[in-house]
């Protein structure tokens, strides 16, 4: 039975690889495609969104997709063992026991750092690590992969060692705190950063954000694919974006975007929510983070300029109380401040910001009174007009008015009170 390298021409991607298994229906997998194009999702993940195959079926994909471009076997026998696996619910290196066939050893050396770790920390028996460290051989796929795979160790674990090696590396931490922290890890079910922060090993800076939290949280990675790409990393030297480019999970124009917005949020332009909406906003609607980024800048401009001038609005009743009341309840659910929630509910524009942020400057520089800036205000709120054209026409006691209305002022009591506002103005320049 032929199973080596002489039959090397087939499919290698994903989706190709489950339609040749008879796993995904060939329309199914263009309605993904489709989708995925739109969301910028792997394929893999959308398949599994539209209820097409299984964490196992794609965790088989991915594991024969790295034997194919490993050259170790032909795509037809290796479409063979993936049918049988997806079939009878097995693994893809079960599904090639019973095809009577087991990989070639490969040149792929998995690190020996794991594996101490992992034994030094009392996470894995030996036994489990030698078994798993001859399937990595077997099979050449990362040691860390194999373990979950052989259910040695969870995902969460496997990702804290890996967090241990790359802190390790980077010498913020040294190899005695590393399996100290492991052990709490471990132990308490938690992060190996927040057993690190506990016992003052380590803390990680308020605004480094690591590249694959990024991706995974932006929904442009899988946490599989990102605790893969850093343990293939750690073997290859080489930083996982560039694991990830060039094994093709993501492309390398979202690989430029991201490292981009993680300078922003390390200089503290950008939050990390911040960071991971603007990513995620920039996924679905397909247009550049720039671009994105410049739209919550001038909203959040926007809302900025609401809140600084909530206090006139308030104070001047230029809003009801209900109005006010129910803004109020709203950011106790959503988190948003008031002023963003009138801007979302419509009941603030740019105009009316924009009125009522003049009229606090003049008021602020003692041109005209707290009751000159309501009174015009309320003119301007209620006719619709801008700012300055409201201090022209609005009669001096326009606020005293019960309802806002106008009373027939003389000319002269107004032109007495534009004329006292104008000196002022004219006096500041």
């Amino acid at each position: 039975m032929d199973h080596g390298k002489d039959k090397q021409t087939g499919p290698k991607r994903i989706g190709e690889l489950l339609v040749a298994a008879n796993v995904v229906r060939a329309d199914k997998l263009l309605e993904a495609l489709h989708l995925s194009k739109k969301t910028k999702s792997p394929i893999g993940r959308t398949l599994m969104s539209l209820g097409q195959l299984t964490e196992q079926d794609l965790q088989a994909a991915i594991e024969l997709q790295a034997l194919l471009r490993a050259g170790v076997l032909s795509s037809e026998f290796g479409i063979r063992a993936l049918s049988l696996a997806v079939k009878n619910r097995i693994s893809l290196q079960q599904a090639f026991i019973k095809l009577g066939w087991r990989p070639p050893m490969q040149d792929v050396i998995p690190t020996t750092e794991l594996g101490e770790l992992l034994l030094e920390a009392g996470i894995v028996t030996p036994r489990a690590l030698e078994e798993a460290v001859q399937n990595s051989k077997d099979y050449g796929l990362p040691l860390g992969r194999c373990l979950v795979v052989n259910k040695a160790l969870n995902a969460n674990i496997l990702s804290s060692v890996l967090t241990a090696q790359v802190l390790m590396r980077d010498g913020k931490i040294n190899k005695d705190q590393a399996v100290a922290g492991l052990k709490v890890s471990a132990a308490k079910q938690q992060s190996l950063e927040e057993s690190l922060k506990e016992s003052g090993a380590f803390a990680e800076e308020e605004n480094n954000v690591k590249l694959g939290e990024l991706l995974c949280a932006a929904g442009l990675l899988s946490e599989t694919d990102k605790i893969s790409a850093i343990e293939v990393g750690l073997e290859r030297k080489k930083p996982i974006g560039e694991i990830l480019v060039t094994s093709g999970v993501i492309p390398s124009t979202i690989l430029h975007e991201c490292l981009n917005i993680q300078a922003l949020i390390a200089n503290k332009s950008l939050t990390r929510e911040e960071a991971v909406d603007i990513l995620k906003e920039s996924r679905i609607k397909r247009i550049p983070v720039a671009k994105v980024k410049q739209e919550h800048d001038v909203k959040r401009a926007k809302i900025k300029s609401a809140n600084d001038v909530l206090d006139l609005i308030i104070s001047a009743n230029l809003l009801t109380p209900e109005q006010i009341n129910a803004a109020q309840n709203a950011t106790s659910i959503t988190g948003a401040t008031i002023g963003e929630v009138l801007l979302e509910a419509g009941l603030l524009n740019n105009e009316n910001i924009e009125a009522t942020a003049e009229a606090k400057r003049l008021h602020e520089e003692k041109i005209i009174s707290l009751d000159q800036a309501v009174a015009s205000l309320r003119y301007c709120f209620q006719k619709g007009v801008d700012f300055h054209r409201a201090l022209q026409e609005a009669p001096w006691d326009f606020y005293d008015s019960p309802n806002g209305t106008d009373k027939q002022d003389s000319q002269e009591q107004r032109n007495k009170w534009l004329e006292g506002i104008w000196s002022k103005v004219r006096g500041k320049e």
